[in-house]
Formats: C-alpha cells, structure tokens, sequence
C-alpha cells in the first residue's frame, strides 16, 4: 500500500460519527426574555405565563444531555458537525504528509489497528 492510501485510510479511521441530533424547544418568559427548560421552571415563574420557543436542534450526548450551539433545522446541524469533521481532517492530513514515513506508519498502527486491521493487511 502506498504513503497516500495509507493517509486515507488513517483519515477515515480517524473521523468521529455524526453525533446525535436531535429536536429540542423550550418555553420564554415574555416579560423577561428568560428562557426555561419544561423541567426547570423556577419557583415564582407562572407557567401559565410562558410561551413555547421555537423548536431548534441540538447534539445529544450519550447520557441524554444537549449540548452545543444550536441550530433552525437538523440540516444545518449536521452540515455543521461534518464541515467540522472535514477541517479536522484536512488538518490532520496536513500533519501526515508533514510527516516522516515512520511517522505516518506510528499513525497507521494506532488508528488501523483500532478499527480491527492488522499490520498484515495494510501491506
């Protein structure tokens, strides 16, 4: 397997998966501009008096929570997050073409053998 191959196949190794996105809104005090969670309504707030938000689209960790920026529609969430992926790769691969090809076989060993190849395999 050539250098160039190699560095691909290190990249998509490399790539973390889409995070989960999902559909989240909220309800705004009119009087405040403060916005709550259905869960956390304070003491002394009327929540007769909050209107709903507009839904918006958020990253869901694994134990549930959200976090990040937010974004109108699931589309532009993960155009978001994979514009992001593609940076870090484009800078990775600068790194590895940087790099000596003892370098690049050090990254091969790590991120290959992580998805399951062996160094039998890659030759």
């Amino acid at each position: 397997m050539d250098r160039q191959e190699t560095i691909a196949r290190i990249l998509a190794a490399s790539r973390k998966p889409l995070p989960r996105i999902v559909e989240r809104g909220g309800l705004v005090d009119p009087k405040t501009g403060k916005e709550y969670s259905i869960f956390g309504i304070p003491f002394g707030v009327d929540p007769k008096a909050l209107m709903p938000t507009r839904p918006y689209y958020v990253r869901q960790a694994d134990d549930g929570t959200t976090h990040g920026s937010r974004y109108e529609t699931r589309e532009a969430a993960i155009a978001h997050y994979t514009k992001l992926e593609d940076r870090n790769a484009a800078e990775f691969r600068a790194i590895l073409e940087a790099g000596t090809d003892e370098d690049v076989s050090r990254q091969a060993d790590y991120w290959l053998k992580r998805r399951g190849e062996t160094q039998e395999a890659r030759q």
